[in-house]
């Protein structure tokens, strides 16, 4: 009770375009807001002294925040705007370590879940129903994150090996895209190019590595040792840049590994980033004035909800609704 009224009390309201950050780390272990114009940051929810978060993105109505959370077992957990921790339906995801560290929303409203230490993917469906899947694969494997390829409904997991697999859609066949990518820690997809963009965490010996990875499995260098421990990264769908999060740091570059800002002495250890009131929509390729594409929508259907389906050519400002709330396009 004590942790909620501090959490509360502290807590800052996320407005869209804003980036959300996720903190494992002892001291804090929470949720935190960046001011990306002037690098401000302000508490979500805190963690500690009951557990850390070790990854964030926006949930499946795109105003709460989907994450991962060690507090005694290991579970998924919806946070809302105003600080309030759901739990993803049943707890016991399987973590050593530091616990679950990959999650990715799935066009039909499952949510994905990796461990840093082991092979099991889980799965958190509509209902929020928990169950697994590779977990025959063997402890050996350490799946460390997984995306969404939005474009073919694959699954793009990363390894700590610095193997890329991607597992197919439906069977979940696992075939290798690429390896030698040092130890992966965070993949996103990158619509407008259908590649993916992979951060390598560096250590005292080696720096940390950005790479876009294309499905044939063509890993291009984007940037070395920015920023330091490379744990996090996020691809803007509004305008395709990648967010980068490292220790204390965060780093914003174009999709050609030019460095747009970095914002250090943060406080916080960045686990996970996104940005707030980013959902990704499939399409059939990029988008270029006068050509065609399909976009799929998809919906959860939960009970006493409603929504809204639009299409626009940017992501904010979105459409108001009658309770205050912003339906982002």
């Amino acid at each position: 009770p004590l942790l909620g009224l501090l959490a509360a009390l502290a807590a800052a309201q996320p407005s869209p375009g804003d980036w959300i950050v996720s903190d494992n780390s002892y001291q804090l272990g929470g949720l935190f807001l960046v001011n990306p114009a002037n690098g401000q940051v302000a508490t979500i929810f805190l963690g500690r002294p009951t557990g850390f978060f070790n990854q964030v993105m926006m949930a499946d109505n795109n105003s709460d925040m989907a994450a991962l959370y060690s507090g005694g077992p290991y579970h998924a957990v919806h946070v809302s705007p105003v600080s309030v921790l759901t739990t993803l339906g049943a707890v016991g995801i399987v973590g050593s370590g530091n616990g679950p560290d990959g999650i990715d929303l799935d066009q039909d409203g499952t949510y994905f879940c990796t461990t840093d230490l082991g092979a099991a993917l889980y799965r958190i469906d509509p209902n929020y129903r928990l169950s697994t899947s590779l977990a025959s694969l063997g402890p050996s494997y350490q799946l460390n994150t997984v995306a969404v390829d939005q474009d073919t409904g694959d699954y793009v997991l990363g390894l700590t090996t610095g193997t890329l697999w991607r597992a197919t859609r439906g069977t979940l066949a696992v075939s290798t895209i690429t390896t030698g990518l040092g130890t992966i820690s965070a993949v996103d997809f990158e619509p407008r190019t259908g590649t993916y963009a992979v951060a390598s965490l560096g250590n005292i010996f080696f720096p940390s590595v950005t790479y876009r990875v294309s499905r044939a499995g063509v890993a291009t260098t984007l940037s070395v040792g920015n920023p330091p421990m490379g744990n996090a990264v996020k691809v803007d769908d509004e305008t395709g840049n990648l967010l980068v999060g490292g220790n204390n740091t965060i780093t914003l570059m174009d999709r050609t590994g030019q460095v747009i800002t970095s914002i250090g002495n943060l406080g916080v250890s960045c686990t996970g980033i996104e940005v707030y009131g980013s959902r990704k929509v499939s399409a059939s390729g990029p988008a270029t004035p006068g050509s065609t594409c399909n976009v799929n929508f998809s919906f959860p259907l939960s009970p006493g909800n409603s929504y809204v389906g639009a299409l626009s050519t940017g992501l904010r400002p979105g459409i108001p609704l009658p309770d205050g709330r912003m339906v982002n396009l």
